[in-house]
């Protein structure tokens, strides 16, 4: 049984290695960490929030400076990991 479950992962890790959207994304995040940070967050926070709120929350996350907004992005994603994690129990 624990053989059958090993393959299944490596099938698994190797089909999702090779899928075009997780090698985009990997490259993506290479490229521009602190952009691909914000794109991840923001799609979790986007169901959320009306279209004006969300509007006006991308424009003030915009406007902060780097630092800013990586410590503001880094924080939020704990906070919505932390979310997810109490909904899982």
């Amino acid at each position: 049984m624990p053989e059958h479950n090993q393959t299944n992962l490596i099938i698994s890790n190797v089909a999702k290695r090779t899928s075009f959207a997780y090698r985009s994304a990997i490259a993506r995040s290479r490229a521009n960490p602190l952009d691909e940070l914000q794109r991840r967050v923001m799609r979790r926070l986007r169901p959320t929030y009306s279209s004006d709120r969300y509007a006006q929350l991308i424009l003030e996350v915009s406007s902060l400076s780097p630092f800013d907004r990586q410590f503001w992005l880094l924080s939020m994603q704990e906070q919505l990991n932390a979310a997810k994690h109490d909904r899982a129990r």
